[in-house]
């Protein structure tokens, strides 16, 4: 426990909460613990800690003439080809979009509670956020900053992870949206 005080003593935990994560770190519970600072989370076998952020973030909107965003993650860029690449490659960083099914601005925005979209893969099957996240293990810090891509309120992507099976290329596709996320 004195460990621990140590540790977040400088990032204004109460002692009193520091005794209370210490007896949820013996059954990790996925509990979360904030000071007026910091959050600290007991996710499975390890501590999660972060800064509180001063102000919720807005979503973006995409236009295609941009070409980029800058993310405190990293990068989303993104351009226009006329036909889809020979070979899709397998990294989960990259995503082929087919245009005509895309409605400008895209919205890039974070998950909310209740988000579903239809998983690439599993035959227009919709799946909620929260099941696929839970599914990768993610913590819930990770869940609040993954990014989704969106066109008309629709999931095309959940950046990094999963393409929505609904915007995928076909053969008929006539243009290609290629997006990469550098993290």
């Amino acid at each position: 426990v004195s460990i621990l005080y140590e540790w977040l003593r400088p990032m204004n935990f109460h002692p009193d909460q520091i005794a209370q994560l210490f007896q949820a770190c013996q059954t990790p519970s996925g509990r979360l613990f904030s000071s007026d600072s910091h959050e600290l989370l007991v996710d499975r076998d390890q501590l999660l800690l972060r800064p509180i952020a001063n102000q919720a973030e807005k979503p973006i909107f995409i236009q295609l003439e941009a070409q980029q965003v800058e993310l405190p993650e990293g990068r989303l860029t993104w351009r226009l080809r006329d036909q889809a690449p020979a070979v899709f490659p397998k990294a989960t960083t990259m995503a082929y979009l087919d245009f005509a099914a895309l409605d400008f601005p895209l919205v890039l925005r974070r998950w909310r509670t209740g988000d579903a979209f239809q998983p690439y893969g599993m035959g227009g099957h919709h799946q909620k956020l929260q099941d696929f996240f839970s599914n990768a293990k993610l913590s819930r810090f990770e869940k609040q900053r993954t990014w989704l891509l969106e066109s008309a309120g629709q999931i095309c992507w959940v950046v990094g992870r999963r393409l929505d099976e609904r915007f995928r290329v076909e053969k008929p596709s006539k243009q290609v949206l290629e997006v990469q996320w550098i993290p």
